[in-house]
């Protein structure tokens, strides 16, 4: 179906927007199998293209929002489509919209040059599930352990606000074109915040200064940070306080090491605390 609509549309795969057409139903059925809404709220599909997802996701009947950024593509998903009545397509890109309300499903052949800021704003969403196709070693940096090589900023920030876990490897066989590498398909659901609402940017700060020490032991990268800061604050104490030991490496803190981290230094800063950049 994907290829004989590129044939008859005359479409060719835009590089610079990271298209890689789902070309294999029974991939794309497993997907959808994966996103089933347990309520009645809107599933939000990302980056539609030419339908491979978005038709099997409407039966379901919840409300589809079914969002595209390439206008080439609209003419063909139309045509995917025109016989259904629960889709509303929307021709714009989702990193500019705003979202109100609960969604059952978010669901998304992700492009793999803007994965990270896509899985950010998503995040931002109240949602059941997220079912995603990514590229297979980014989705192995989600699920990463502390003190392993995958193990990055991105692990900390995503497992900060939800649960993942790897379902299934897809080979590059399975889009076209063939992308250079293979993907996998993640299921994602939102976790109960440990931290305050407004605290959050405070510790993206935390995490992402730490990382950027990636390899060093916490307690350089901690006074690194806090001078960088120009925060007048004992590391050694601060680590103390938050029960971290000062040879640990910064990758081999967990989540909740960042959390207790955070907490220790907004203590210790207090109403300072939204100076940290």
């Amino acid at each position: 179906m994907t290829k004989r609509l590129i044939e008859k549309y005359r479409l060719r795969p835009r590089k610079r927007l990271g298209q890689h057409f789902l070309v294999d139903e029974k991939i794309a059925n497993y997907i959808v199998a994966l996103a089933r809404p347990r309520s009645n709220y809107p599933i939000i599909e990302i980056g539609a293209g030419l339908g491979a997802l978005t038709r099997p996701l409407s039966k379901y009947g919840n409300m589809l929002i079914a969002i595209e950024l390439d206008r080439r593509l609209i003419p063909a998903l139309v045509e995917v489509i025109r016989d259904i009545h629960n889709i509303q397509v929307i021709l714009a890109d989702f990193l500019k919209l705003e979202f109100m309300g609960r969604f059952s499903s978010i669901v998304s052949n992700l492009p793999y040059y803007i994965t990270s800021h896509i899985l950010f704003k998503l995040l931002e969403l109240d949602f059941e599930v997220a079912v995603l196709a990514l590229q297979k070693e980014y989705g192995y940096r989600l699920m990463a352990k502390p003190g392993t090589e995958h193990y990055s900023r991105i692990t900390v920030m995503v497992n900060l606000l939800a649960d993942v876990k790897a379902r299934k490897v897809i080979t590059r066989r399975a889009f076209y074109p063939r992308p250079e590498v293979d993907s996998i398909v993640i299921e994602m659901r939102k976790r109960k915040l440990k931290l305050k609402t407004e605290d959050l940017e405070f510790f993206k700060s935390i995490v992402t200064g730490l990382f950027t020490y990636r390899r060093k032991r916490v307690t350089k990268a901690l006074k690194y940070f806090l001078s960088k800061s120009s925060l007048n604050v004992d590391a050694e104490r601060i680590l103390s306080e938050a029960r971290i030991g000062a040879e640990s490496r910064v990758y081999w803190l967990s989540v909740d090491d960042f959390i207790r981290l955070a907490e220790a230094i907004k203590q210790t800063i207090g109403s300072n605390l939204h100076m940290v950049p």
